[in-house]
């Protein structure tokens, strides 16, 4: 017997104080943040069918950044119902959007370029599956311990210091879309089987470039809206040099 699943979701995006728009998209459902909000979104959803969550960041400083964002939140929110099958259906979606976002880019000059990082949850009855494209990232807090589920495309990562404080490159070896020619593109993707409670974070590298994963931790609380706005005003003391996006889930399983 399928569990009965309750989602709480806050989800929140900004431009940050450099960046003179901001190239990230979240969605929740078919509900899509773009722009400058100025508080988080927030939803309660039983859920008998899957529901995807998601954090995209257009790729700055390259054409039409925004679309490609929304553009491939778009396609995977169509996708939802789809995808809580298998890991092999999320893999060909991402790959579809990826091969139609290179095609957008032949047939429109003014979008050569165009590409997109993406985070998400695909979170169903029969369980959650996480995937990522890029260096945008997932981390789910259980027993009091925050790990990172997603897997960063970036080159490697030089860490040091007692403070998981990193050097971390701003190149990410896959996206998706940004180059016109074909190139091929290995998702990550693994699922995960429901506990009875379990937090997500998912986030674009505007907060985690900021905030390192002790700081993370530290700024969950219960309240979700909360916890929000406590990563982001600390995203902006820290300098807010990019975008920032952020999506909070806690799945609630019963029955």
């Amino acid at each position: 017997m399928h569990k009965t699943l309750c989602v709480h979701v806050a989800a929140f995006t900004h431009p940050g104080l450099i960046r003179p728009h901001n190239e990230d998209c979240v969605a929740v459902g078919a509900w899509l943040g773009q722009g400058a909000m100025e508080q988080s979104a927030q939803f309660t959803l039983q859920v008998e069918e899957p529901l995807l969550c998601l954090v995209a960041d257009g790729l700055g400083g390259h054409a039409a950044g925004e679309v490609a964002s929304r553009y491939a939140a778009q396609r995977l929110s169509a996708e939802a119902g789809a995808l809580g099958k298998d890991k092999a259906v999320v893999a060909d979606c991402l790959r579809r959007i990826h091969t139609d976002m290179q095609q957008e880019m032949r047939s429109q000059p003014n979008l050569v370029g165009m590409g997109t990082t993406v985070a998400g949850l695909i979170i169903a009855p029969t369980g959650i599956t996480a995937f990522n494209v890029g260096d945008s990232r997932i981390y789910r807090q259980r027993q009091n311990q925050l790990l990172q589920v997603s897997n960063d495309d970036t080159p490697e990562a030089i860490y040091f210091g007692v403070a998981d404080t990193l050097f971390r490159s701003h190149i990410i070896t896959q996206c998706l879309g940004g180059l016109e020619m074909h190139r091929e593109m290995a998702p990550h993707i693994v699922t995960q089987a429901l506990e009875k409670e379990e937090l997500y974070l998912l986030c674009s590298d505007g907060l985690t470039d900021m905030l390192n994963r002790h700081q993370l931790a530290a700024s969950l609380e219960e309240n979700l809206q909360e916890s929000v706005y406590n990563l982001f005003e600390q995203a902006i003391a820290a300098g807010g040099n990019d975008n920032i996006s952020i999506v909070l889930v806690r799945v609630e399983a019963a029955g």
